[in-house]
């Protein structure tokens, strides 16, 4: 028996939105997973609808507009068929319930959206998602108009992957290897060496400790190419400073299409995004993976 795959993609009618649909319709179109787009109504303004108009009258109302900005996203290029889903609540909570429920293997959202009552932005619901999610997210900060599979790869190359060398980074290369190969992307790892936090001992030259330090991240970054067997080897990157700082001048620098992301795991197990996830999401601006533990996913 053949297993369909499942993509959200949750909207609220922002051109941020409207970019991360673009994104979830030509990945659904290429590989014909089963789509759901969500919107997440307020449910003061959704309660006032429906005391003035009638019961019912918000989700009618809401599902028709949805509706029309899902056409309006597919125009032009071959429809695919979308399910809608109409939720009142908290935009975070209800992405996370309807991803749970649809058993969704991705999600595919805006970095940032309308600001207002009702709308979210990232630093809510798009952060609340990344710390509680159990499968991939794509962020896309940016809408790059109706585009094919085929314009969606060409702009992921080349891909950024910033390790730590901490227990997600096999997780992380492999996915990336997957992604490489299947795809012809040109990947780029990168480690970052974090300013000593301790005083240096008397007679231990600082010069030399950073040295041995690029040394063993030297050596790191060849042992995990080396093990995630990656079709082509990689460029490898190594900077001193701000984790998240470089990283985003990696991706202006390098110009990088998209950026994979590993989210650490909390003592419960659960996914748990640090500041310097949260930093170089932000800052770098670019189309990013975020890829949740490996034992949580579903």
């Amino acid at each position: 028996m053949s297993i369909r795959w499942s993509l959200l993609c949750p909207v609220d009618f922002s051109p941020a939105s409207l970019g991360a649909l673009h994104y979830a319709l030509a990945i659904a179109r290429r590989f014909h997973v089963a789509m759901t787009v969500l919107t997440v109504d307020d449910r003061l303004l959704a309660d006032v609808g429906d005391a003035r108009m009638g019961d019912g009258w918000s989700h009618a109302t809401t599902e028709r507009e949805l509706r029309a900005f899902v056409a309006d996203a597919q125009s032009g290029r071959t429809p695919i068929e979308v399910e809608y889903e109409v939720r009142i609540g908290k935009a975070a909570p209800q992405i996370l319930d309807v991803a749970r429920q649809r058993r969704s293997d991705l999600i595919v959202m805006s970095t940032h959206g309308r600001s207002g009552v009702g709308r979210f932005v990232f630093g809510a619901t798009a952060e609340r998602v990344l710390r509680e999610t159990t499968v991939p997210v794509l962020l896309a900060p940016e809408d790059p108009g109706a585009l094919s599979f085929e314009e969606l790869v060409r702009r992921a190359s080349p891909v950024l992957v910033p390790v730590d060398f901490g227990p997600a980074t096999a997780h992380q290369m492999d996915y990336a290897g997957r992604l490489a190969e299947a795809f012809h992307l040109r990947l780029m790892i990168g480690h970052v060496l974090e300013p000593v936090g301790a005083l240096v001992m008397a007679g231990v030259d600082e010069g030399e400790l950073l040295s041995e330090e690029h040394r063993r991240a030297c050596r790191g970054l060849q042992s995990i190419a080396v093990a995630g067997r990656l079709p082509l080897a990689p460029e490898m990157l190594i900077a001193s400073g701000d984790p998240a700082e470089e990283i985003v001048r990696w991706v202006r620098e390098t110009q990088a299409g998209l950026l994979i992301m590993a989210l650490r795991s909390d003592q419960d197990g659960g996914p748990r995004m640090g500041s310097v996830t949260y930093r170089a999401i932000a800052m770098s601006r670019v189309l990013t993976l975020a890829l949740p533990p490996l034992q949580q996913r579903s």
